[in-house]
Formats: structure tokens, C-alpha cells, sequence
């Protein structure tokens, strides 16, 4: 009988230490993505500026241009 309970006990501490891991491990994955998720908005606003902001080289469509793309 004692033993039956230990067991029990034993059975109920493994199963929320499990659930404890399984909690903390997904807090964790929630955070890194989000790091990832505003690491890839700060790039993509960086990339956006840069190519709206400081490339000067004004582009014209001429034949010429085309004729070039084409081949």
C-alpha cells in the first residue's frame, strides 16, 4: 500500500516536472521568435531605406535600356 502511494506520488512529481520543461521550453521558443521576427523587420526596414534613401542613381527608361534588358 505505502509503496502503491510512492509510486503514485513519484508518477505525479515526474509528470509536472515533465510539464514544467515542456512550459519552459516553449517560453523559450516564443522568445527567440520574436528575435528573429524583429531582427527581420529591422533588415528589411534597413534594406527598404537604403534602396529608397541613398541610391541616387537616377534610373530612365530609354530604348537603348530596354534593348540591353532584353538581350
Amino acid at each position: 500500500m505505502a509503496y502503491d502511494v510512492m509510486i503514485y506520488i513519484i508518477c505525479i512529481y515526474s509528470e509536472r516536472e515533465l510539464k514544467q520543461i515542456q512550459y519552459e521550453w516553449q517560453q523559450a521558443t516564443r522568445v527567440i521568435d520574436r528575435l528573429v521576427m524583429f531582427g527581420y523587420i529591422a533588415a528589411t526596414i534597413a534594406f527598404a531605406t537604403y534602396m529608397l534613401a541613398w541610391h541616387n542613381e537616377e534610373l530612365t527608361l530609354t530604348d537603348e535600356v530596354m534593348d540591353q534588358a532584353k538581350a
